[in-house]
């Protein structure tokens, strides 16, 4: 494999540590009587799953393999049916109504076609708008494919008829940046491509493509921790962070407590107050402002919380800071950051400095570094944002965090939440007059340019812009790039 192409790369003994443990859990709420069955079938069918994907593996021995999956079936059969429940939750039921067009009969329901169709194209389906009182309350979902066939709209959507092999290639050249991206992460991408295909259409290629990755991926899950907040755009963890410090680049982003969506997500040279503000309001300008954020002590977010007390007001919490253990959401989104996008530049980085390509003593080296990697990285990074946004999160109902944002704002209440009151009612004159008060600079692009003196003349820079495309596709993550940029830089060095 690639030396640039998987870090923290687990090995086989990790995934029969992981089932090891897996089982023992199961055991563990069987004897304490707080087994839920359907969790526990899920869980063994991953075990078996992961298990067979093991074969052919020098480190496990076929007859090892084969007695391990025979135990593991055979403990599931012993496991416990799954439980029925049958609760009714109080419904809030759909009130707004129309005269009925032919005179006879109930009054029609009043459907907002628009809203309907947003949300359809948010992902939802029929039966969670109906079942969820998307559209105000909770209507039949024969109601809604009624008033569907009335406009003439299709709703199902279809999947590409893309041949495998064409997939296949798109889906090996993600892996290949993305080499720790799972198959739902390989699905959002797709889609944001204009592509649709199905769940296990992408798992089946993805396996082919990386089988080992794809078992080793889930060795590594994790048990995620209960974190709650009311509503989407509550609380907005914001941060920084400095896997590529070594070589003057930082990440600046933030994330939605509540949907888990990523409201901004941005490369830079710039660790300061300034540069911080500014990528913070790039995210409200498309989400609006949050009600309050939280974020580590630190020089760097003086602008961001000036911010948010002059447009939400004082002595509320509207900016939070704390150490990052109280930072979860954040924290945890930066360690898939750094395996499934920087990472690869990390070791690229690395790489080059082994080989003496790049020197980072030298000025010149940490200029032509920067103006190469840093536009990449942030390219990198804003499509990771958008595939993220669209990925569906299995804990919550497959829903993905565009769709859970969305919700949220739909249900919530104005009266009570700061966060959907700014939605409903953006206090848009608050935020330009403060912008114009802080004099933040919302052209994000002047952070990425490179901090060392560029040394090139006025005509020389614009000679190289004009020569070598700095943005183009690369199969070695831009280091070509790197020497071609190296080459001409060097050439007109006196």
């Amino acid at each position: 494999m690639n030396r640039l192409q998987r870090s923290h790369q687990p090995t086989v003994s990790s995934v029969l540590d992981r089932i090891s443990n897996t089982l023992r859990g199961i055991k563990r709420q069987y004897s304490a009587n707080t087994l839920e069955p359907e969790a526990a079938h899920r869980q063994v069918d991953e075990v078996i799953r992961n298990l067979t994907r093991l074969e052919g593996s020098d480190s496990l021995p076929d007859a090892d393999l084969k007695r391990a999956i025979r135990s593991v079936i055979e403990f599931k059969e012993n496991l416990p049916h799954h439980k029925e429940t049958s609760e009714e939750p109080e419904l809030n039921r759909y009130g707004q109504t129309i005269p009925n067009q032919y005179g006879k009969g109930r009054n029609q329901l009043d459907i907002d076609m628009t809203k309907f169709q947003q949300l359809l194209q948010l992902g939802f389906t029929v039966k969670q708008i109906a079942e969820d009182g998307l559209l105000g309350g909770v209507i039949h979902v024969n109601t809604l494919y009624r008033k569907l066939k009335e406009n003439n709209i299709q709703i199902r959507s279809s999947f590409s008829n893309m041949p495998d092999d064409e997939l296949q290639g798109l889906i090996s050249d993600y892996n290949r940046d993305h080499p720790n991206a799972g198959a739902l992460e390989v699905q959002a991408y797709l889609k944001t491509k204009g592509v649709n295909v199905q769940r296990q259409r992408c798992r089946d290629i993805l396996g082919r493509v990386d089988s080992l990755g794809t078992a080793t991926r889930w060795s590594c899950t994790i048990q995620r921790r209960q974190y709650s907040v009311p509503t989407a755009n509550s609380v907005w963890h914001i941060d920084t962070h400095h896997s590529l410090i070594r070589w003057g680049i930082i990440v600046h982003g933030g994330i939605d407590g509540h949907s888990r969506l990523i409201p901004f997500l941005r490369a830079s040279t710039f660790n300061t107050s300034k540069a911080a503000a500014c990528f913070f309001v790039q995210g409200v300008k498309n989400y609006g402002v949050p009600s309050r954020i939280r974020a580590d002590h630190g020089t760097e977010y003086a602008d961001t919380g000036r911010f948010m007390i002059s447009v939400n007001g004082e002595g509320r919490g509207s900016f939070m800071t704390g150490p990052s253990v109280h930072n979860q959401r954040i924290e945890r989104l930066w360690r898939d950051i750094f395996i499934k996008v920087l990472d690869v530049f990390y070791k690229l980085f690395c790489l080059m400095e082994e080989q003496n390509i790049l020197i980072t003593t030298n000025s010149i080296h940490r200029w032509v570094l920067q103006y190469v990697f840093v536009p990449r990285i942030d390219f990198a990074l804003r499509e990771w944002m958008n595939t993220h946004n669209n990925h569906k999160v299995r804990t919550e109902g497959n829903k993905t965090p565009n769709m859970m944002w969305f919700k949220s704002l739909l249900l919530g209440n104005p009266e009570k939440n700061t966060s959907i009151r700014n939605i409903e009612n953006p206090p848009n004159e608050r935020v330009d007059e403060v912008i114009q008060t802080l004099n933040l600079e919302l052209n994000g692009t002047i952070f990425l340019k490179p901090r060392d003196n560029c040394p090139l003349t006025e005509d020389e820079f614009m000679e190289l812009r004009n020569t070598i495309d700095i943005t183009k596709y690369s199969v070695s993550h831009g280091l070509d790039v790197f020497r071609d940029v190296m080459l001409h830089v060097m050439s007109k060095q006196t």
